[in-house]
């Protein structure tokens, strides 16, 4: 395949464009350079839908590939507007965006501080860098002492003080690292209400924070949520809700919205040989759960650090 008919295929909407990222994979060397003019030079709000679909799956490749010179490019294009971002990355800024920048990131912060200190960012987007911060202190690319000067800092500097998701991942950034010396600033910050209780609950902290101590190299080491990102092909095929059934009315991606909560799953469709081996005359309870909800699996934590990252099986549905 060649680099035309590569694009054109990652243009298409309604199923995973597998050959062409396959293709693309096998060869980087020469695509790559492609893959980075296309993202420094993305239109940004006058994109196409076409090219937001293309850039979603350069993104993962990118991420896949560890390309650390697609670090500063993709941090620039975080930083635009909120409809773009979520029309671009939709479930991938629950569930990848934070682990692909951590695979990219080059060792400098800088770019990743000025995600979380830009107010007219995208909030889940901010929340989520905060998250890469610890990801990369955790994996040893980030001096510890510097992501904890950072997010001290943060409690003061950080705007707006109330309203906005990245505190929740601020939050979850200093409990990931295991930064006992910052649990003060994490209690003043839930008085506040700057971290809300719609987001996080003290409790939910406390535990985490706890865990972040007791196991300083993989806080979470059994949770997709934080695990490398490597495969660009077979992380998005298990998705749920992903199958070959058209759902009438689409965006972008071949995807209808989902009628529930800000974090809820959204359905679409992949090719009939990437859908996960799913009974589709079952039903998935996890559908409508936001990511902060009680995880209805009854663990007693809450389902974005439950289920919200298990493919949807037999132990996971209901008749």
């Amino acid at each position: 395949m060649d680099a035309a008919e590569m694009l054109h295929q990652l243009n298409l909407r309604g199923e995973m464009p597998v050959e062409a990222l396959r293709a693309a994979d096998a060869g980087r060397a020469d695509v790559l350079p492609l893959f980075l003019r296309t993202v420094e030079h993305f239109p940004q709000a006058a994109s196409t839908p076409a090219e937001r679909r293309q850039l979603f799956w350069i993104f993962h490749l990118l991420g896949q590939w560890r390309e650390t010179s697609a670090y500063r490019p993709l941090a620039t294009l975080l930083r635009g507007p909120s409809d773009v971002i979520q029309d671009i990355f939709d479930q991938a800024i629950d569930r990848t965006i934070h682990r692909v920048m951590a695979q990219v990131f080059d060792g400098d912060p800088l770019p990743l501080y000025a995600i979380i200190g830009d107010e007219n960012a995208d909030q889940f987007v901010r929340s989520r860098m905060c998250e890469t911060v610890a990801l990369v202190a955790i994996r040893g690319a980030l001096p510890r002492e510097e992501a904890a000067r950072y997010l001290k800092a943060c409690f003061s500097d950080l705007k707006p003080m109330r309203g906005d998701l990245v505190w929740d991942g601020w939050q979850t950034a200093i409990a990931l690292l295991g930064l006992t010396e910052l649990e003060p600033l994490v209690m003043r910050a839930f008085r506040r209400g700057s971290v809300s209780a719609d987001w996080s609950r003290i409790r939910d902290f406390e535990d985490d924070l706890r865990r972040g101590v007791k196991n300083p190299t993989a806080p979470w080491q059994y949770e997709a949520d934080y695990a490398p990102f490597v495969d660009t092909i077979a992380e998005l095929a298990d998705w749920d809700g992903y199958g070959p059934e058209p759902y009438g009315d689409e965006d972008v991606f071949g995807i209808e919205a989902a009628p529930s909560g800000e974090f809820a799953s959204l359905p679409g469709r992949l090719t009939p040989s990437f859908k996960p081996a799913v009974d589709r005359n079952k039903v998935n309870p996890y559908k409508n759960i936001g990511r902060n909800d009680p995880c209805p699996c009854g663990s007693g934590r809450k389902y974005k650090k439950c289920c919200l990252n298990k493919p949807v099986g037999a132990e996971a549905a209901i008749n």
